[in-house]
């Protein structure tokens, strides 16, 4: 079954709702009061998350990059807005989540998968830039459901 079809003007299809609620339900916050809590995403997180993962209405299962109508995304935001906490958590999704395109279900909804094989890469100007990740993904991975 293809997409269903939009429901409202400018209405596309997107797995950023899926990675969005699997990040919400594995995902921990990192640090501070709230450590272990959720990580509940923001709606301007969630913009991106949709608009980062969002399909061709023709996507076909099996197809990879192909089924993507972006091949890239960046986030420009000033400094403690939580681009590492948002980057730690789009890596364990991109790790563990419902991230690969896998056809359409019955209603016309896109299916996610996790990748077979992950492979993640953490790239930045600086060592420091890359620490501002990992101190965000090594307790939000421990500290929740990710562990097991």
């Amino acid at each position: 079954m293809p997409w269903r079809g939009p429901e409202f003007p400018g209405e596309f299809p997107s797995l950023g709702w899926l990675v969005g609620e699997w990040i919400e339900e594995f995902c921990r916050i990192p640090d501070r009061d709230h450590a272990g809590e959720p990580y509940r995403l923001t709606d301007e997180m969630w913009t991106f998350l949709v608009q980062h993962y969002r399909l061709h209405e023709g996507a076909r299962p099996g197809q990879l990059a192909p089924a993507f109508h972006y091949r890239r995304s960046q986030l420009v935001r000033p400094q403690k807005w939580g681009k590492g906490p948002l980057s730690a958590a789009l890596i364990c999704a991109e790790a563990e989540g419902p991230v690969l395109f896998d056809g359409w279900d019955a209603d016309g909804e896109p299916v996610g998968r996790p990748w077979p094989t992950p492979w993640i890469q953490i790239a930045a100007a600086s060592e420091d830039q890359t620490a501002n990740v990992w101190r965000a993904l090594l307790p939000m991975i421990r500290q929740g459901p990710l562990c097991d």
